[in-house]
């Protein structure tokens, strides 16, 4: 697998048994981490002339926009994937991660699966974590289940991916898989479980075996071996991610309705928003701020088939004037879901 750097998003180019390539584009999403470091201590964040150790300290850019479907998943309009809100509350070995991922029916979606490294690693929220927050790393938006650690504290979940770890030893080819660590990423050194790694560290873990094989872990630094995992499911989302210039082709609009984009756009301080119906139903549109937050209804109710408008005043439904900025335009009937993007300018 190469892995493809630029900017604002990364390609994952993977070769196929009969010789294919194949890639998929992935949207890089600011992870909050504002710290650099070397092989041994805490630096100051590199300038463009100096060696760069991989964080992130530096990237100011594409933030997270959690959208709360209100169905068990939430969507991240930054990246276009929808994910699994809760964990199921339980550890699986790679294996059966991967089964569970295959055979989960959530919200009217069958096509779910494990999130690759770069996917998952897109939701850990490094401003927050078990000894800062009390909490996991992520959005409190998700929920994860709270497990006992190796030191017998209360903590966070390994949660595993579905990329496999690539060894350089003989005979280890494909035996083990990437997780993130969503709580502590525990070690045993000197004697006792600590914090080696910290939340939203990458690790690895083998596909199969007995943790109790590993009662002081794994490695130098002595990794914490749990081999049974928890999983959150993603899937790719109905939703144009309004990301310029990165040549990602936009998702298929619903086939049951088809809403358009507002006219004028931008603007202030009214907006028409067309949409087409091929048959009556129960219709929800809704606006939504960047960061998934609530606006205002704008419909409600059944709907017949054919051609509809919606105007929009800029108001949110208190009756207050919203501020300048992006809006989303949420439309939902029974289980298909699509969004757009409106510009508010003032």
């Amino acid at each position: 697998m190469i892995l493809i750097i630029s900017f604002t998003s990364f390609e994952i180019r993977s070769g196929d048994d009969d010789g294919t390539t194949t890639s998929s584009d992935y949207i890089i999403v600011d992870t909050g981490q504002d710290k650099c470091y070397d092989n041994s201590r805490e630096i100051t964040p590199p300038q463009a002339d100096q060696s760069f150790f991989g964080q992130d300290a530096r990237y100011d850019g594409v933030q997270p926009a959690y959208l709360d479907n209100g169905d068990g998943t939430i969507t991240d309009l930054a990246t276009g994937l929808m994910w699994q809100q809760a964990d199921d509350g339980n550890a699986y070995d790679w294996e059966a991660a991967l089964d569970y991922a295959e055979n989960l029916e959530l919200a009217g979606h069958e096509d779910w699966r494990l999130p690759n490294a770069k996917e998952l690693q897109s939701i850990v929220d490094y401003t927050r974590s078990p000894s800062t927050t009390g909490s996991a790393a992520i959005d409190p938006v998700f929920n994860a289940t709270s497990i006992t650690n190796e030191a017998g504290n209360t903590d966070y979940p390994f949660y595993w991916t579905g990329t496999t770890h690539v060894s350089m030893l003989s005979g280890e080819e494909g035996r083990s898989a990437a997780y993130v660590a969503f709580g502590r990423a525990m070690g045993y050194m000197n004697g006792q479980w600590i914090d080696v790694h910290g939340a939203g560290a990458q690790r690895s873990d083998p596909k199969t075996g007995d943790p109790n094989d590993y009662p002081y872990g794994h490695g130098p630094q002595g990794d914490a071996i749990r081999i049974y995992n928890y999983v959150r499911c993603v899937r790719d989302a109905e939703v144009d991610t309004g990301v310029e210039d990165l040549n990602l082709d936009s998702k298929a609009v619903p086939s049951q309705f088809t809403l358009e984009q507002n006219y004028p756009n931008p603007f202030n301080p009214t907006t028409h928003i067309p949409f087409q119906l091929l048959n009556s139903n129960e219709v929800e549109m809704t606006i939504y701020n960047l960061r998934g937050e609530k606006v205002k209804t704008l419909v409600s109710g059944m709907r017949e088939a054919g051609s509809h408008e919606v105007v929009w005043d800029g108001t949110d439904d208190k009756g207050q004037e919203v501020g300048s900025g992006i809006y989303l335009c949420k439309m939902v009937m029974g289980v298909s879901v699509s969004i757009m993007k409106m510009s508010v300018m003032k």
